[in-house]
């Protein structure tokens, strides 16, 4: 294929992608937004609780499980029968592990009511919606994540746009009706993430080739294969699905129920910024993993990471300069909060950066010394520690930008290190 066939074909992917994430983004910006200005502060602050413990959920049921179908994509080397045997075995893995981290969901959830005093129905109803939103969220994300291995892209595409504009509807006939309550929120979220599921469901009966086929003894295989993957990166994987929603835990533990809102909702704006590690993770690494020649893998990655340390840079610079602008789309209950919608944008492009390197570890296979990066975030933690005030929205979203900006060098340290590794051993591989 010619430089500009190549050209015209990444052109078309990137289009394609930005167009869909675009409208995903822009149905889900205006969901979160209404959802921010309808409910009261108290309300919004009880769904942000929710939200952070549903996170945590769709992060811990992983384990790491799904990221590695890329590494068995390349060992298939396109042989879909094998390949599609890590994917069930992906899905038996992740529903398993869901079930134990709802437990532990739970306790959490009913002790932060007895001491904080929420509201119980809220808080009872509310995870009884989290926890049915988290199991189609597994399978629906799953689905999505196997159509972009196996470049079905505009499939995935359609799963998305179908749980966000279901989710908008929601919202809007929540907003219509007036029943302005953080688990009626919750509904929302499920009422979306079910009719992902299903779409999804739907696309892998028809016309996908993964299908379960095989016998015990092949899955049985394919199961201890995908726990190799999972059981090395097992104390960091509980460590980082903790990291996901801890700053709201934290706010919900320490602080008030204003403070895990304001956490929460400038939170979802930091999340704008999600539309260009989305298509890091989603579409770029993926597609970076047919590159055969090591020369070519490497120029692909140093300029990737160009094109997002520019766009972070702007962004964060259009946000320095003019804060009230994103500020007005919160409503009155959140003005004020320059300063801290800064730090939780700059939180959102260091975890950017962090995703990008991470994907790369992990289609690399270089996930060995996970430990280190462990010891190096708990240490700065601790260290933050004495110098913030947890019950102030600024000192939980700084501490949340420290736990970024360490991981994300960790995770480019093990890009530095496999890619130095590979220079001295070329002959030991080749990218895929």
């Amino acid at each position: 294929m010619s430089f500009v066939s190549k050209a015209r074909s990444w052109l078309l992917l990137v289009s394609e992608y930005a167009g869909v994430q675009i409208a995903v983004k822009a149905l889900s910006a205006v969901g979160a937004l209404l959802l921010i200005n309808i409910l009261p502060v108290e309300e919004y602050g009880v769904f942000t609780l929710l939200l952070a413990t549903l996170t945590f959920l769709v992060s811990f049921s992983d384990f790491g499980a799904t990221g590695s179908l890329l590494y068995f994509w390349r060992r298939a080397k396109k042989k879909v029968r094998i390949f599609s045997i890590y994917v069930h075995a992906v899905f038996r893995i992740r529903r398993s592990l869901f079930i134990g981290s709802a437990a532990l969901s739970l306790v959490y959830l009913l002790g932060i009511y007895y001491f904080k005093q929420y509201d119980i129905v809220g808080i009872a109803v509310g995870s009884g919606l989290m926890i049915l939103a988290t199991w189609h969220l597994i399978q629906a994300g799953t689905w999505v994540y196997v159509f972009r291995v196996e470049n079905h892209f505009k499939q995935s595409y359609v799963v998305e746009v179908a749980g966000e504009l279901t989710k908008l509807i929601a919202v809007l006939l929540l907003w219509g009706t007036g029943f302005m309550y953080g688990w009626a929120a919750m509904a929302c979220v499920l009422a979306g993430a079910y009719v992902s599921a299903k779409v999804a469901s739907l696309f892998s009966g028809k016309g996908n080739t993964v299908k379960q086929v095989h016998g015990d003894r092949v899955m049985r295989i394919a199961d201890g294969a995908v726990k190799g993957q999972v059981i090395p990166t097992i104390p960091w994987t509980i460590f980082f699905a903790v990291q996901g929603p801890l700053v709201a835990w934290l706010a919900a533990t320490f602080g008030t129920v204003r403070s895990l809102a304001e956490v929460g909702a400038l939170g979802r704006l930091g999340a704008i910024i999600g539309l260009i590690s989305g298509f890091t993770i989603s579409v770029f690494v993926p597609k970076l993993t047919h590159v055969h020649q090591e020369d070519l893998y490497l120029k692909y990655y140093l300029g990737w990471w160009l094109v997002l340390f520019g766009i972070g840079s702007i962004l964060l610079g259009l946000i320095w300069i003019w804060p009230s602008v994103l500020l007005m789309l919160l409503g009155k209950q959140y003005k004020g909060l320059q300063i801290e919608l800064f730090i939780a944008a700059a939180t959102s492009v260091f975890m950017t950066f962090e995703y990008y390197a991470g994907a790369i570890n992990r289609a690399r296979g270089w996930i060995k010394g996970q430990a280190l990066r462990i010891a190096v975030i708990v240490v700065g933690q601790v260290a933050m520690v004495p110098f913030l005030d947890f019950q102030l929205t600024a000192d939980l979203l700084v501490f949340g930008l420290g736990t970024a900006i360490l991981a994300m060098l960790v995770q480019l340290g093990f890009n530095v290190a496999g890619f130095w590794a590979r220079h001295l051993h070329p002959n030991a591989g080749h990218a895929r």
